[in-house]
């Protein structure tokens, strides 16, 4: 396992974070982040929770530890399952949040996925219970699927319009790991103008994930590669004024491609930081 995660500054402007009940369950929720496996897994058990993330905080109980998994449930920042005869949490937002992470260099492991378990009795949030499936607007855009209860994003795969013939049965549709990547766009390109594509966030990420469906499908691009090269585009100086859509990232791919490869990194700021 790595020695640490990034953790990206726009968590703290995460509605569902700040809305946890007290700094000790949000500094918790932060530096669990730290100790994820390759996959946003870790142990869910309070007990052996509390002994990898809060070692030397004998003021917080394991019954505290408990009340905090709970409250991250309960607002969609965490999956809380049993497999294999233990507790387990996933963090459905890891993955985008982890830009240009090597999950294949990483050894396994041997944390069981949610697919494999079944959610902890009265861990499944409210919102979700009220709604039928659906998740809070806050929640984030990962589904995560336990044993017949599904968490979808609140973007549906749309139906597309392109010169492709998507209708075709040999062309793949546009899937959940295309709108991932079309989410993480926007996010990027809202870290530097948080007001950009206010009231039509929806619309925008659906057109988007086409493209990056084309970019996959069409242009047989892997995602780690994408994820690493959208990271580059949106960080550096000069491209992420220029890369505003999911259209102009995939027209202009190649040279984005070379241009990262060149520097043999992201000139992100936070790809220099300390991970946490």
């Amino acid at each position: 396992m790595a020695s640490g995660r990034m953790l990206q500054k726009r968590i703290s402007l995460n509605k569902a974070v700040n809305d946890l009940s007290g700094d000790t369950s949000r500094l918790m929720f932060t530096w669990t982040i730290a100790h994820l496996d390759q996959y946003g897994r870790i142990h869910g058990d309070p007990s052996v929770l509390k002994s990898l993330v809060f070692p030397r905080r004998a003021d917080v109980t394991e019954e505290d530890v408990q009340t905090y998994i709970r409250e991250w449930v309960e607002r969609g920042l965490v999956v809380w399952y049993e497999a294999s005869g233990e507790r387990w949490l996933q963090f459905p937002a890891f993955k985008r949040n982890q830009p240009g992470m090597r999950a294949d260099r990483e050894p396994e492991s041997g944390i069981p996925a949610p697919e494999d378990g079944k959610h902890v009795d009265g861990s499944v949030p409210a919102s979700i219970r009220q709604t039928s499936g659906s998740v809070p607007e806050d929640s984030p855009p990962n589904g995560i699927q336990c044993k017949g209860k599904e968490r979808k994003s609140e973007v549906a795969p749309p139906q597309t319009e392109d010169d492709d013939a998507h209708s075709s049965p040999d062309y793949p549709k546009i899937n959940q790991v295309h709108i991932d990547l079309a989410t993480q766009l926007l996010d990027y390109i809202k870290d530097n103008d948080p007001k950009a594509f206010n009231g039509k966030s929806e619309a925008t990420i659906k057109k988007w994930a086409d493209s990056f469906r084309l970019l996959m499908d069409k242009d047989g691009r892997e995602e780690e590669e994408i994820r690493d090269v959208l990271h580059f585009a949106t960080h550096d100086q000069f491209w992420k004024v220029n890369i505003l859509s999911g259209q102009k990232f995939r027209d202009k791919y190649t040279a984005l491609k070379l241009k990262r490869d060149a520097t043999g990194a992201s000139n992100d700021e936070e790809s220099l930081m300390d991970k946490w």
